[in-house]
This record gives structure tokens, C-alpha cells and sequence, in this order.
């Protein structure tokens, strides 16, 4: 990879630095990224444009044993990890794994393993099913559908390669579920999970009823948190028609539950208690659930994305209609009197005609280094960038879409020394965020010396589609 080497002793004048970084404009547009999605009935991941554009299949289906995934996370390497019921030689029946592949949807290897689960409905073992994942502060947490916990992998990184290795055998991060439907890691690290049947309400070997729940972990110690089965008046649902709490997400003091079987999207307070509906989820008519699934905030903290797998069922014989008809939301959100998230208006439909089951952020707008962060480093990855941005884009192993949406930060269809004026104003403005920093001087200063370097020449490398 070609590298632009600089010295100090060829800037003549470093107030032309400064004036380059006082006099850029304060204006920048919204965060830009793609949305990580996984096809439930296609065993594969859509990578999805924020506003719907560029639809593409990241991981083929069957990639690497892929087998009806239902969870899609970047780690801090920069790597797509996928939640599988991996199907190949050696496991014909299945096994429930986490897949890992390169950014631009390479399989590299089987990251981790889930312990099968003991169900008495058959009376012995059954591959767990790995679901909602999510790497924090050193481990890999892993929802199993099947199982009674929230799965914990420690997870450590290589100091010379980067590569990341999770331990052999998790441990529990929530325990005592019926079905870990999902779970949530807000600001202050609580893990919220979502339980098909509360911990403290039945037994899962035992008889109904049932009673869904959403647990919280803090500090190591569980209680049950909230319960989804309510109508809209908080009125407890009938136990023989219990309602399914799946995906959560914790924004603005709200926790919002996805509601798989009663369509909704439902909202709590930090201490639980029940707060009406955020959302229904819209339909045909005559199709009176639509299964929404998962849920995810947006980068710049101003819509939250939805998942929903759909009403049709392929591998149901004696569905009437059968072709996977599911979708991807965009909701835009107020706050409430209460200082809780609401829906404001009818959703965007970013994406159709598939059974969404997860969603994700992907990549974003300046994240040139691929850690998760828009930060001083990203200033001198886009330098190196811009010296040859084939070489960039194959070291970094990104697609077209991926290298055009990291790297045209100022959104104008090219990929120039612009963009490194607009990413300098980008952490300028972004400097009070939790996922940017304000750069440190020598950072501006060295980007300073880039540009000049540079010569400020257009590199195009194509017009953006």
C-alpha cells in the first residue's frame, strides 16, 4: 500500500493549517451508513443503504453453513459476526454457532459455539439457537432462542494481528429463561433480556402458564424487570395467549420491547413500569401480525430501525401464502411528556420482500479504520486512503458500497482530499457524541500536512451510484 510520508520542516507556514481548519464551514450533513440485516428463510446478510439504497447481499446463503440466521453485529475487528444454526458435513442436524466473515461477507471461520440445550419436550439435547449478539467491553454476548440464558464469550485480541479469539465455553450473562427472546446493554452496562416465560413464573420443565418477562442484570444481580404481555391499557394478557417479547433497545430512558406476536412495539420507564404502545407495526389487512423481530438506533441518535420477518412462511407447507414477505422500518421518534421515546407518523419502509429478522449498523460515514468509532485515527486512515484507494479497499477487504460509504464523507458522489476537510469538520461538530472525538491538534495538524502533501488533487475514483 502506497503511504504519504511528511515532515514538519516542509510547512512554511502553520497558520495556513489553522486558517485551513478555522475558515472550513460549520455545517455537515447527518451520519450516513448501511444497515446489516439477516434473512431469516434466506440464511444470508442484506447490507442495506440508511435510506434504503444499494441493496445487496453481503453473505451469500449457506456461506460457511449459514442456516436461518437470526443475528447480525460488526465486531471491534471490523468483522461481521452472524448467528447461525450451522448446517455442514460434520453437522448435519445443526449447531448453533457464531460465523464470522470479513467485511465485505468472506466466511473466515466458526468464532464460537453454543452449548446444545436440554429440552424435555423431546427429552434430550437440541442445537441451540443463537439469536440477538453484541461484542461489549471485551465479550461477546450471544441471546440462544432455544436456550434459558444470555450467552457470555470472553473474548481476546491478538497485539500483533488484531484478530480476535472468544473462549472455548461461555458463561451466563442472564440465566433462568424460557427462551431468551433478546437483550439490551444500556449506557451504564445493565443487560436487559427478553424471557418467551419469566425466570420467576413457571417452570420451564414443568406446565404453563407462562408469563413473559424481561429480566434485568446489574451488577450481577437478576430480577425480573418488566412484563411485555399487556394490552394497551397495561392490563396483563390471558396466560393461554401470551404475547412474545423479542427485540429491546434502551434509548432515552426508554426500553422498548418488540412485541413479536402482538405486533407492537412497546415501552417502559427505567423502573419498569408499563408506558403504552411506541408503534404498531402496519400491514395488510387481512394479515393481522406481522412478526416485528428487532430493533436499532441510528448512528446520529434520530430514527430507530425495525425489523420484521413477515407473515409468510417457505418452509411451511400449508402456509397460503408463503413467499417471505417481511420489511425494514424507519421510524423517526419524539419525547413524550413522560421524557420517553414516541413515534412520530407512519415509517419509511427501507427495504421489502424478505424475512428481516435482525438488523444492525454496519458501516458509517468516517469510520475509515473500521473500530466502531469516528475519531483522530480515522483522519489518518483517509490520508493513507486517498494515496491509492484500490489498495485501501482490498487491505481493508470492503466492497464498492462499503469504501463509498466510509469514505465520501462529504456525500458528494467522489471520494476526495475533500472528504478530509469534511471529516476534520465532522469531529468538530460530533466532539460532544459517545462514537466521535474531537481530534487532538497534532491530529489537525497532520491531516494539515496531508493536504498540503497532496497538493490538494482530485483523486476520483468514480461517481457514487
Amino acid at each position: 500500500m502506497n503511504k504519504i510520508s511528511v515532515r514538519l520542516a516542509c510547512v512554511t507556514n502553520l497558520a495556513l493549517i489553522t486558517l485551513l481548519w478555522n475558515t472550513m464551514t460549520s455545517a455537515s450533513r447527518a451520519d450516513s451508513f448501511d444497515l446489516l440485516v439477516s434473512n431469516y428463510f434466506g440464511s444470508s446478510v442484506q447490507q442495506i443503504g440508511d435510506s434504503g439504497s444499494n441493496f445487496t447481499t453481503l453473505v451469500p446463503s449457506g456461506s460457511g453453513g449459514l442456516n436461518l440466521t437470526t443475528g447480525v453485529t460488526i465486531g471491534p475487528d471490523g468483522n461481521v459476526y452472524v448467528s447461525s444454526n450451522t448446517v455442514n458435513d460434520e453437522n448435519p442436524n445443526g449447531v448453533g454457532q457464531v460465523l464470522q466473515y470479513s467485511p465485505n461477507g468472506t466466511f473466515l471461520s466458526a468464532f464460537a459455539t453454543l452449548p446444545d440445550d436440554y429440552s424435555p419436550a423431546v427429552g434430550g439435547y437440541i442445537p441451540a439457537a443463537p439469536a440477538h449478539l453484541q461484542f461489549y467491553n471485551g465479550s461477546l454476548y450471544v441471546a440462544d432462542n432455544n436456550g434459558d440464558s444470555v450467552e457470555q464469550f470472553a473474548v481476546t485480541k491478538n497485539p500483533t494481528t488484531g484478530a480476535l479469539t472468544a473462549a472455548a465455553s461461555p458463561t451466563d450473562a442472564a440465566s433462568g429463561l424460557y427462551g431468551a427472546g433478546s437483550f439490551t446493554i444500556a449506557p451504564n452496562g445493565d443487560l436487559y433480556a427478553s424471557s418467551f416465560a419469566g425466570p420467576l413464573y413457571g417452570d420451564p420443565a414443568g406446565s404453563p402458564p407462562y408469563v413473559p418477562a424481561v429480566v434485568k442484570v446489574s451488577n450481577g444481580v437478576q430480577t425480573n424487570f418488566a412484563y411485555p404481555a399487556t394490552d394497551e391499557s397495561g392490563n396483563t394478557a390471558s396466560p393461554v395467549s401470551p404475547l412474545d417479547p423479542a427485540g429491546l433497545l434502551f434509548v432515552h430512558n426508554t426500553l422498548l420491547v418488540v412485541d413479536l406476536e402482538g405486533n407492537n412495539i412497546l415501552k417502559y420507564d427505567a423502573n419498569g413500569n408499563y408506558k403504552g404502545v411506541f408503534a404498531t407495526i402496519p400491514g395488510p389487512a387481512d394479515v393481522p401480525n406481522n412478526f416485528p423481530s428487532d430493533l436499532v438506533l441510528s448512528p446520529d441518535g434520530k430514527s430507530i430501525y425495525v425489523a420484521v420477518l413477515g407473515d409468510g412462511n417457505p418452509m411451511n407447507p400449508m402456509d397460503p401464502n408463503p413467499t417471505p414477505d417481511g420489511k425494514v422500518l424507519q421510524y423517526s421518534f419524539t419525547i413524550d411528556s413522560d421524557g420517553l421515546v414516541q413515534a412520530s407518523g407512519d415509517p419509511t419502509t427501507i427495504a421489502s420482500g424478505f424475512a428481516a429478522s435482525s438488523v444492525a449498523i454496519g458501516v458509517r460515514r468516517g469510520d475509515l479504520n473500521l473500530d466502531g468509532l469516528v475519531d483522530a485515527a480515522d483522519v489518518q486512515a483517509l490520508t493513507r486512503a486517498l494515496a491509492n484507494l484500490s489498495d485501501f479497499e482490498s487491505l481493508k477487504q470492503l466492497t464498492d458500497q462499503q469504501l463509498d460509504t466510509i469514505a465520501d464523507v462529504n456525500g458528494d458522489g467522489k471520494i476526495t482530499n475533500a472528504d478530509l476537510q469534511a471529516l476534520l469538520v465532522l469531529l468538530q461538530n460530533q466532539g460532544g457524541s459517545s462514537t466521535a472525538s474531537v481530534p487532538e491538534p497534532n491530529a489537525v495538524a497532520l491531516a494539515g500536512l496531508a493536504l498540503a502533501a497532496l497538493g490538494f488533487h482530485t483523486r476520483r475514483r468514480r461517481s457514487l451510484k
